[in-house]
């Protein structure tokens, strides 16, 4: 259920342009851009940022402090990640172009 409501939302973000998106704690889920996931960072909120790409793209480049979980891999390892459910989770993907 988990990677099927991310893979139409990475659609959406890839289509749209935005470059990262929040799951609330009720499980909807909330654009972010790129100036909001910048403040959110820079007042350290505490949250699980995941790169849901292949591991290569992870390797070229992430933002520091990100997970890596695989698309395929996302229903079996966010649980084990996240610290509880009321954690903010923020996927992130390659933004626009």
């Amino acid at each position: 259920m988990i990677r099927k409501t991310l893979f139409f939302t990475l659609l959406f973000v890839l289509v749209y342009g935005a470059s990262a998106f929040a799951l609330t704690q009720q499980g909807g889920l909330t654009i972010v851009s790129t100036p909001e996931l910048k403040t959110m960072l820079d007042k350290k909120e505490p949250l699980l940022l995941v790169n849901p790409l292949a591991p290569l793209n992870y390797g070229v480049a992430h933002i520091p402090g990100s997970i890596n979980i695989p698309l395929s891999l996302l229903d079996s390892e966010l649980p084990k990640k996240a610290s509880s459910k009321e954690q903010k989770v923020v996927f992130y993907c390659l933004g626009p172009k």
